[in-house]
């Protein structure tokens, strides 16, 4: 995976609300690959929140 670095403005969301997004991700070799280090920063109280777990995923030539 290529690391790099990303901010995407999420629209605000009710208490225990949820919402989808999308990442695109290019994969630089086959098997299982790590995601790892995605935050949230909540803009209007200023807070960080614990990462999210890291996700595994693989990569088989299409």
């Amino acid at each position: 995976m290529i690391n790099g670095l990303q901010t995407m403005a999420l629209p605000q969301l009710e208490a225990s609300g949820s919402t989808d997004f999308h990442l695109n991700l290019i994969a630089t070799k086959l098997g299982v690959q790590r995601i790892m280090g995605i935050t949230v920063f909540d803009t209007r109280e200023k807070r960080n929140y614990d990462p999210l777990p890291d996700l595994e995923i693989f990569v088989d030539m299409d």
